[in-house]
């Protein structure tokens, strides 16, 4: 028995009528993307960081990225810096002062120091991690002459390490992260805010801004178990281990190891120069004695076309 042939059809289009009103349209759904740059926007405390960014033109450049980590400064980091770096001080002016694209390469190459391209997992207590930067330290020109190509702008590897990026060490320790320390991991800067996960990275509040290391002169320098990658003049200068090559470095040394770029020195350290015979050492303390400082800095020196990097050396296997 069929009784819908009994309703009226008026009646079953009122029917209708009121099923699709009770029935509730679902809109289509709208996937929130929460990207690094998002982040920042969301944090009174990265408001100097942002206009940096934006000076520096990378805010493309961190929209390109994906699965990176962004060590962030926050404001009163920018400030206290600021206060004594020409650089950033030129940065943060009014917008009418209207400056070269290729003005703000040193701005940039800094601010590509406090990324890493790819997800970080932090250090265990105690310990140290290296870090990949995405910054890639060249030669320096004092003037520019052409600006660089249309942002964004991604690294290219290649430059005075070769095609390695410059390294960044980050420790654990007191229950805390500290980024930029050394080998042992001391020093450093802290890091000030946790990690907030945005869809293409992670950014981590810091305290200060890096300093990049200069980039004339960029070499890897070996003494006592310690690895590092600055000027190897500055490092002579300043470390203790190596005073009496402090004593015998003339001018003339100190700028070929400032020029030279891509290159590896084993510098002997105090304790080796004291199996010299002591009128040996005398000698190379004299103003006769160039030619000899010289050849002793070539004996130790690797020039090649690259340069090579390791995070510890390994043992060699003993000779029969």
């Amino acid at each position: 028995m069929q009784l819908w042939g009994l309703v009226p059809f008026s009646l079953l289009i009122l029917v209708s009528g009121v099923l699709s009103s009770q029935t509730p349209l679902n809109p289509p759904l709208t996937v929130q993307s929460t990207t690094l740059v998002d982040v920042l926007n969301a944090d009174k405390d990265y408001t100097l960081l942002l206009s940096l960014l934006q000076r520096a033109r990378l805010i493309p450049t961190l929209n390109k990225l994906n699965g990176s980590t962004l060590f962030a400064p926050t404001n009163d980091a920018v400030k206290r810096r600021s206060d004594n770096d020409a650089l950033l001080q030129r940065a943060l002016e009014d917008d009418s002062l209207r400056l070269p694209d290729n003005v703000q390469e040193r701005l940039r190459e800094q601010l590509l120091y406090h990324l890493v391209n790819y997800n970080i997992t932090p250090p265990q207590d105690s310990t140290t991690q290296t870090l990949e930067t995405l910054h890639f330290p060249k030669r320096s020109t004092d003037s520019p002459t052409e600006p660089p190509a249309p942002p964004p702008w991604l690294p290219v590897p290649e430059g005075t390490l070769g095609k390695d990026s410059q390294r960044l060490r980050l420790a654990s320790r007191d229950g805390s992260l500290w980024l930029g320390t050394d080998a042992f991991g001391q020093g450093g800067v802290k890091v000030v805010k946790q990690q907030v996960n945005a869809s293409n990275g992670i950014v981590y509040g810091i305290s200060d801004m890096l300093d990049v290391p200069p980039s004339l002169g960029m070499a890897f320098l070996h003494f006592a178990t310690v690895f590092l990658i600055v000027p190897l003049a500055q490092v002579v200068v300043k470390e203790a281990s190596l005073s009496y090559f402090q004593k015998i470095l003339t001018p003339d040394l100190e700028g070929i190891l400032n020029k030279t770029s891509q290159v590896t020195l084993f510098m002997p350290v105090d304790a080796a120069w004291k199996s010299l015979d002591p009128l040996e050492r005398l000698y190379l303390e004299s103003k006769f004695a160039d030619d000899d400082r010289q050849r002793i800095l070539d004996m130790h020196t690797v020039l090649e076309e690259h340069v090579k990097w390791s995070d510890s050396f390994e043992s060699s296997p003993k000779c029969g």
